[in-house]
């Protein structure tokens, strides 16, 4: 399975203040491995947001953080049982994508792709 892997990142979306939204789907997989990171005690926040990252080659990525308020211009997807918002930057680039994970030695890892034709 091709995709874009990112650090830490169903199907219904809707949209959040001022019209943004984005059609990315989350898969459940993902959103499963979203609320356990929210979960955790030491992690603060109740909603994953997806940030743009530059990585040390230079290429960018996608990172996650969890926050209790998305910014104004955030755009909303939720996911089975978890609130998942998109940093503006990366709204139009993650328009038509899935997000997706799968479990690994080092822990879940999460990844981009196409939605099907």
């Amino acid at each position: 399975m091709s995709g874009c892997p990112i650090r830490s990142c169903g199907y219904t979306h809707r949209p959040l203040r001022e019209g943004v939204s984005v059609m990315l789907q989350i898969t459940d997989t993902a959103a499963s491995a979203f609320r356990d990171i929210l979960a955790r005690e030491e992690v603060g926040g109740q909603t994953i947001r997806l940030v743009p990252e530059t990585r040390t080659n230079g290429q960018g990525g996608i990172s996650l953080e969890a926050i209790d308020e998305p910014a104004p211009a955030d755009a909303e997807a939720h996911a089975q049982g978890v609130r998942v918002v998109v940093a503006q930057e990366l709204a139009s680039t993650l328009d038509d994508a899935v997000l997706d994970a799968k479990p690994t030695e080092q822990g879940t890892e999460f990844f981009i792709r196409s939605q099907p034709a």
